[in-house]
């Protein structure tokens, strides 16, 4: 089941004049479609709604769709766990993601910057996958940064906290040494 954080609608604020009209009756569900899909905006989503934390999602737009446990989303901001305890942030302009059977599977496009919270590693990339019963990241042209390191490439395989990592096609490597 998706948790959205509620949704708070102000009519307005102050006391109305004569020549200020009445504000506009709220339907009952405005954001609800007729193709059954309910779009949120400035919203949270936590999944799953009780044990340890699979993930976090913020973001401008969220679009739940008929498809239980299917979301898209706008200007998003994630933060990714494993065994309950937070690892991974992950900021993109826009994405994708589907929760079902205490998993969760997250597609994310354009901007992506993602941060371990741990260690100074950071991941760059045009696009980011994440599947949480994997405990795997897949990116695509990446850009991956930590102490000592520099990695770029076509395409990428990570552990969710960036600690491990797979860098294939053309690969372009930079070591530094720390003063």
């Amino acid at each position: 089941m998706i948790w959205l954080a509620s949704i708070v609608l102000a009519a307005g604020c102050g006391k109305r004049t004569r020549n200020t009209p009445a504000p506009p009756s709220v339907p009952p569900n405005p954001a609800a479609m007729s193709d059954g899909t309910v779009t949120v905006t400035d919203s949270r989503i936590e999944y799953p709604d009780s044990g340890p934390r699979i993930w976090v999602a913020e973001a401008g737009t969220i679009i739940a769709s008929a498809e239980p446990g299917a979301v898209k989303m706008t200007k998003v901001s994630c933060r990714l766990y494993q065994r309950g305890m937070e690892v991974l942030r992950v900021s993109a302009d826009g994405g994708d993601a589907i929760q079902q059977d205490g998993a969760v599977q997250v597609s994310l496009a354009g901007h992506v910057r993602a941060e371990d919270l741990r260690r100074e590693l950071r991941l760059t990339a045009d696009r980011f996958e994440w599947a949480s019963q994997h405990d795997r990241v897949s990116a695509v042209n990446i850009h991956w940064i930590g102490l000592g390191f520099d990695h770029r490439a076509d395409r990428g395989i990570f552990s969710t906290d960036l600690t491990r990592g797979d860098c294939r096609g053309h690969v372009k490597t930079k070591t530094t040494v720390s003063n």
